[in-house]
């Protein structure tokens, strides 16, 4: 093998180490975040009864962790272990640390071969370089396949980092996690930051090559404090307090927070990845595939759309890469004016939501009008049903913005009061853009319907999540498209965060509801289902992108889409 020299220079600044919480305090710690799962987390019954969950074997593990871990970071380490054991793509936690190390060089997974996609070089860390120069010392390029870090394969690699980034659909893990995780490590998710030289091995015309290399760190390692027994002005607080275990909090909504509380709750539909930013595949504006050498654009602020042409057919083409806008706005107004010149000017409409991290359910449900016409039902939610959501939706109704705004909070309060003094462990159904639970065929300012009649064609991946789950289930269960490519992520609920946690200063991501489909389904094991949750959506037409597509620049992956198109147009 041949083998080339580089060094990067690395800014690191690293507190001094102090001891770490007591055993006591991390056992607190681990009751607490076992509470807060068992009372607030929404899928909890139903990954139990039907998805084989062993929820209080996983809560014993991490009490017996906390008991016996050497170190805080063995204690974060075992939360994240105990979550991913929940298999849910919103739930997360967050360790109070800026420290990120990271490889010169940016990647994405494929299941056939993991390939560098350029280079990753913090401009700080070239010294009087030019940027340019400094990166082209970096001796990876673009294409190579990135074989083995320190002799590890890059597949065992994911296997171990895995469990940080657990999302519960196994392609959705090995993406995300080989396409940022590899070589990029954030402390805030991963306890234990690599630091040092880097051995990588990658595959070049057929030839491995072993390149020497640092991690490049940024940020500040991670302090661990004294216990608080130790802590003279704790110690008496704690003695002069009849409360023993550390306490938190869900970020309840309140009538101060600027939004509603169902504009709020609506909002909640999406991811939150401890992603790098410059590796933008999830929300990245732009398709993750070259479009069509005819390919004319027509917008760009607001969507990225235009046209391009199949035979004799011309084929619309619409990118949406958030859902994270609002029902009313310049998004909306945008979109009227180009779906009334697409429904007028093209044969089929391609939607193009793939690498969607999620966002606004009742926008979702907006851009979804413009393709019904008839009223079709929302995609509802069953909420955990306990005193917290209780008390938000008593606010809900106590500062409803006017009275329609009042009627549905009424139904949403009346539900779930009914669901608490049953003991039912989640709400009935309830929608949540209207008290109707319909959506209407879209119709502009002067009350003129502005619908696409043309075939739908829309695109998803294993990287859409929450919102980005529901459009597609909407889509294909109203009849009102076809869906072509990767089952979606499966990431089926509503999501919130918490406080920090007393002694570990965790913060947490909660899920808070299941989505509820009017069509049922079907889980991995066979189960019947009306929830996304775990579930996802699967495409009228399957096509799993691989290295081999990405290396041909997607050829195959557009001659499938217009065979597909070809095919709803009936020609």
């Amino acid at each position: 093998m041949k083998k080339i020299l580089i060094i990067i220079c690395a800014f690191c600044l690293i507190s001094d180490i102090a001891s770490a919480m007591s055993p006591q305090e991390r056992i607190d710690d681990a009751h607490t975040i076992i509470n807060i799962y068992t009372q607030q987390y929404g899928p909890l019954q139903w990954k139990i009864e039907n998805l084989g969950l062993d929820f209080n074997a996983s809560a014993n593990e991490l009490l017996g962790a906390a008991a016996n871990a050497p170190s805080d970071r063995e204690f974060y380490r075992a939360v994240a272990l105990f979550l991913a054991e929940l298999r849910d793509a919103h739930v997360s936690y967050n360790i109070p640390s800026s420290l990120v190390a990271f490889l010169p060089f940016r990647i994405e997974y494929f299941k056939d071969g993991v390939v560098v996609k350029g280079k990753r070089v913090e401009k700080s860390l070239c010294g009087k370089k030019e940027f340019k120069e400094c990166a082209e010392d970096i001796p990876i390029h673009e294409g190579d396949i990135l074989m083995a870090i320190d002799g590890v394969p890059v597949e065992d690699i994911i296997d171990e980092l895995i469990p940080y980034n657990e999302t519960g659909h196994e392609p959705t893990n090995r993406k995300t996690t080989g396409s940022y995780f590899v070589t990029y490590r954030p402390q805030a998710v991963f306890p234990d930051v690599p630091e040092g030289k880097a051995v990588v091995t990658v595959r070049r015309d057929g030839e491995n090559f072993d390149v020497e290399t640092e991690w490049i760190r940024t940020g500040f390692e991670l302090a661990e404090m004294p216990p608080k027994s130790a802590i003279s002005y704790m110690t008496a607080a704690i003695g002069a307090s009849p409360y023993k275990a550390s306490t938190s909090a869900i970020n309840a909504w309140s009538p101060d927070s600027g939004n509603s509380f169902i504009e709020d709750f609506r909002n909640s539909h999406h991811v939150n990845f401890a992603l790098d930013k410059g590796n933008a595949m999830i929300g990245n504006p732009f398709p993750f595939f070259p479009l069509w050498d005819d390919f004319e654009q027509r917008m760009k602020k607001y969507y990225y759309t235009g046209t391009f042409n199949v035979g004799e057919n011309k084929i619309g083409y619409i990118r949406i890469e958030s859902w994270m806008n609002y029902s009313k706005g310049p998004h909306i107004d945008a979109l009227e004016k180009e779906i009334a010149w697409m429904n007028n000017n093209t044969d089929a409409i391609i939607i193009d939501q793939t690498n969607n991290g999620g966002g606004n359910s009742c926008y979702m449900n907006k851009v979804a009008s413009f393709f019904i016409f008839e009223p079709k039902n929302e995609i509802k939610f069953q909420l955990r049903a306990n005193r917290m959501w209780l008390s938000m939706m008593e606010g809900w109704y106590a500062y409803a913005m006017d009275e329609a705004d009042k009627v549905h909070a009424l139904s949403w309060l009346t539900a779930l009061r009914k669901a608490v003094e049953n003991g039912d462990y989640l709400s009935e159904p309830l929608p949540d853009c209207s008290a109707l639970g319909k959506i209407f065929p879209y119709r502009n300012k002067e009350g003129t319907p502005v619908l696409y009649t043309h075939p739908v064609l829309v695109l998803t991946n294993e990287l859409d999540f929450s919102a980005a789950d529901m459009f597609p289930v909407l889509m294909k269960d109203i009849g009102a498209a076809k869906l072509f490519g990767a089952r979606t992520a499966g990431a089926g609920g509503s999501v919130t965060g918490t406080q920090m946690i007393g002694n570990s200063e965790l913060s947490l991501r909660v899920t808070l509801s299941l989505m509820f489909r009017e069509k049922e389904t079907l889980t991995e094991a066979g189960t019947p289902t009306h929830y996304i949750e775990n579930v996802g959506a699967t495409p009228d037409f399957i096509y799993e992108t691989t290295l081999k597509d990405y290396q041909d620049e997607y050829k195959a992956y557009r001659a499938a889409i217009e065979g597909v198109i070809l095919g709803l147009i009936g020609k």
